[in-house]
Order: C-alpha cells, then sequence, then structure tokens
C-alpha cells in the first residue's frame, strides 16, 4: 500500500504502565511501514506518539482508567496521530524548563516535529491530535 492510499486507520489501547509503551510504539512502527511511509516520517512519528502517550499516562489519567488510547490515519502521505486519556487537571502546553530539569520537554519536541499540534477536552477526557507531514 503506498502513501497515496486513501486511507489507513489505527486503533490501540494502552495500559496505563510505562511498559506498555514500547509495544504500542513498535506496533505503531509496523502499521507506518507497511502503509509506505519513509523512514524519516515513521521515526518523527513514533516519537511524537511516545510523548504523547506518556504524557497521557503521567496527566490523564485516573483511578477509574486502566488505559489510553493511541490512534493513527495515514492518509495520502500525512499522518495524524491522536491520543486519549481521561482528562486531568493539567493543559497540555509547551514549558520552557530549567536546563537541569528532568523533564517538560515533550510537547516542546512534539511541536518542533509536528506541521500542528492540538487538544481537545470533552466530558470523556482529554485528546491530543498530531499531524505529521512527508518530509517536515
Amino acid at each position: 500500500m503506498s502513501p497515496t492510499s486513501p486511507e489507513t486507520v489505527g486503533d490501540l489501547a494502552v495500559a496505563i504502565d510505562v511498559d506498555a509503551i514500547a509495544p504500542a510504539r513498535d506496533r505503531l512502527r509496523t502499521a507506518l511501514a507497511e502503509a509506505g511511509c519513509d523512514e524519516p516520517l515513521v521515526d518523527d512519528a513514533v516519537a511524537v506518539a511516545s510523548e504523547l502517550v506518556m504524557n497521557a499516562l503521567l496527566h490523564g489519567t485516573s483511578d477509574e482508567t486502566d488505559e489510553v488510547r493511541l490512534g493513527w490515519v495515514v492518509d495520502e502521505g500525512v499522518v495524524t496521530i491522536h491520543v486519549d486519556d481521561a482528562g486531568g487537571s493539567t493543559t497540555p502546553t509547551v514549558h520552557a524548563p530549567h536546563p537541569t530539569a528532568g523533564g517538560g520537554r515533550g510537547l516542546r519536541l512534539v511541536e518542533q516535529l509536528t506541521s500542528t499540534w492540538s487538544f481537545t477536552r470533552s466530558e470523556n477526557g482529554t485528546r491530543v491530535t498530531a499531524v505529521l507531514s512527508p518530509g517536515g
């Protein structure tokens, strides 16, 4: 299947466990490669998905949830990733952390690797969406 195929769609439940991120990355990498995406785009999409899933695990879960959802669409070579979580008390925001801080750089990376990213909230939680285009 080429990246110009009408659409490739995937959806995956990711357990609330950092050990579940690597298998989710592997599944996404395989799906995007099978959809005909080039390696640099696949690498960027996997990095973005990893950051968004980790943020969802850290900031968007509650005692009532046992998973977050990772979804993707490939349409005419453009990869759209979304991560759904239960919502949380924080708002997804790009930070400028102190140089010695151990974290806080994930959304800055997402911002640099994507064409655009955004989030929406509903009564069901938060969805963060990121769009990656071939060639940057």
